[in-house]
């Protein structure tokens, strides 16, 4: 099926393994997900000149879970081959680059993707957008993912998670 690019904002929390956590709940519970779209005959419309960071989910299609638990989604046959295709294929942050993992970059990988250690939105998403220059150093491979703390008058203000599902 291909690989399928995902990001999400939540409001800024200093746990951001609570946050991750919360999110993944909240995006499962939602059905958001490769298999609960593939269930109900939803897809989500690609649009090429529209940002992939889900910012407002309540304009993206909800079908609702179709498994009891996180797990058995995870565990499912299509994600064991492809992920999920959303934040579920991220299970916990680390400071360390790993499968299934949304790594928190250095101080010295922020200033280098986003010019500062404390990038606001709009340098985030102005990087975001160019992939093979940002997101393939950022991310690594497909199957890891990120999380970055986004400042408002250089104040912690969001985190933004996001990654590439498995291929």
């Amino acid at each position: 099926m291909g690989a399928d690019y995902y990001a999400y904002y939540v409001p800024y929390q200093e746990d951001r393994n609570k946050a991750l956590q919360e999110l993944r709940q909240r995006e499962f519970e939602a059905g958001r997900y490769r298999a609960a779209y593939a269930e109900k005959n939803i897809y989500p419309e690609y649009d090429p000149n529209k940002s992939p960071i889900m910012d407002d989910v309540s304009i993206e299609p909800a079908p609702g879970k179709i498994h009891t638990s996180i797990e058995e989604a995870l565990n499912d046959e299509w994600a064991q081959m492809e992920g999920t295709g959303s934040i579920l294929d991220l299970r916990e942050v680390s400071d360390k680059k790993d499968m299934c993992i949304a790594h928190i970059p250095t101080k010295e990988e922020m200033v280098e993707y986003f010019g500062t250690d404390k990038p606001n939105r709009k340098q985030v998403e102005d990087r975001l957008w160019d992939y093979d220059e940002y997101i393939a150093d950022l991310i690594g491979v497909r199957g890891i993912g990120y999380c970055i703390t986004v400042y408002k008058d250089e104040t912690a203000s969001e985190l933004l998670f996001g990654g590439w599902s498995f291929d």
